[in-house]
């Protein structure tokens, strides 16, 4: 299991209501973006607010990951960018079920 410093912090700051509404935010629109990463004239935004949703939820590796995915494409290493989606994708797939299960315990 992941574990979420970060976000077991905000459960306790939010409380488990308020958090469990802001994640099933997260849930409800993450794949939207994510999809966007595929769209070149999507890409920058779509990066930038997934890492703002992260961070938002206390997904603070994952916003490091696409802090450095946006850092590529300002390089100009796209073709390595790229690379990085579907792993970024997995990332917040795994990470989803782990802060579920510490919602559960935090309840």
């Amino acid at each position: 299991m992941i574990t979420h410093n970060r976000t077991k912090e905000l459960i306790e700051i939010l409380g488990v209501e308020d958090f469990s509404q802001l994640f099933e935010i997260f849930m409800q629109t993450w794949q939207t973006e994510a999809e966007k990463l595929y769209r070149n004239s999507e890409r920058r935004k779509a990066l930038h607010k997934l890492k703002g949703s992260c961070y938002a939820v206390g997904l603070d590796l994952i916003g490091k990951h696409i802090e450095t995915v946006e850092e590529m494409l300002e390089h100009g290493a796209e073709s390595t960018a790229r690379e990085h989606f579907p792993l970024i994708i997995k990332e917040i797939e795994t990470s989803q079920e782990s802060v579920k299960m510490l919602i559960v315990q935090l309840s």
